[in-house]
């Protein structure tokens, strides 16, 4: 279900793709796979995954004047279109803080993953979550957040039946040798402190039984 992507797009794309994002569906894609990105925008992380990829948002519209939306089809993640057990991989990227019934929207992908397959949410850590409900909330834009601590996307997961948990700061250089010797602590509740203070990006993992 991969659109062809003209050499226009391409170059667009290859600019719009996180380093840290494409690292991550690189490793949790293969050749064989077939993964789901559940509100899409522009799409560019089909470039990004092995396989075969589905994007999908509630729109065609252009995602910012310039950037279209190059999807596969309009769908809406409260209700997926899909048949269950169908993906090897799916993720979000950046979207998940605005919905308010998290637990139904994440088990919704879940239902939609092969057994042993991977979810990952790309998103924000509290403390920028917070900014950014904070800068929601003084503007006119209508939307809104809702910031999650590190054991509030742990407990989120779990609740969703996903095993073999995991969240992290989604970078490199100096974030991840932190992490590294704060885990080498074996005090959680430090690591999962200093996951929520950083200001970044995050990435949550699960394995579905």
């Amino acid at each position: 279900m991969n659109k062809d992507v003209s050499l226009e797009q391409y170059r667009l794309f290859t600019t719009l793709i996180h380093p840290g994002i494409g690292r991550h569906l690189h490793k949790h894609s293969s050749p064989n796979s077939l993964t789901l990105e559940i509100g899409c925008g522009p799409g560019q992380y089909r470039l990004a995954v092995r396989g075969n990829y589905v994007g999908f948002d509630l729109t065609t519209d252009d995602y910012q004047p310039g950037i279209p939306r190059i999807i596969d089809l309009v769908a809406d993640a409260r209700g997926l279109p899909f048949k269950f057990e169908t993906f090897d991989l799916v993720f979000f990227s950046n979207i998940f803080h605005y919905f308010e019934d998290a637990l139904d929207v994440l088990r919704g992908a879940v239902s939609v993953l092969k057994p042993s397959g991977t979810l990952l949410i790309f998103d924000y850590s509290q403390n920028s979550l917070e900014r950014l409900a904070l800068e929601y909330n003084r503007s006119s834009q209508g939307f809104m957040a809702f910031p999650k601590t590190a054991k509030m996307w742990l407990d989120l997961f779990r609740n969703a039946g996903l095993t073999e948990l995991t969240v992290e700061p989604n970078a490199s250089g100096w974030r991840r040798i932190r992490l590294a010797w704060l885990r080498m602590t074996v005090d959680v509740n430090a690591v999962h402190r200093w996951i929520d203070d950083h200001t970044g990006a995050l990435v949550v993992s699960g394995r579905r039984k």
